[in-house]
């Protein structure tokens, strides 16, 4: 979709590019580690947590 700004007497203006989705690229980056970060942890967390329980059966 372009918008036309030949109306606009200033060069910069009718010169703009919108950058579309590469503005919000490093916010995307950002949202996909912060939400991987958390998948790790609980990972982890549920690793650790089904390692002690067959710690404690085999003690049983």
């Amino acid at each position: 979709m372009t918008v036309d700004r030949s109306y606009s007497p200033y060069e910069s203006i009718r010169n703009y590019h919108d950058r579309g989705m590469m503005k919000w690229g490093a916010f995307a980056t950002g949202e996909l580690s912060e939400a991987q970060r958390k998948l790790r942890e609980k990972e982890e967390l549920e690793s650790e947590i089904s390692s002690k329980k067959a710690t404690s059966k085999s003690d049983d």
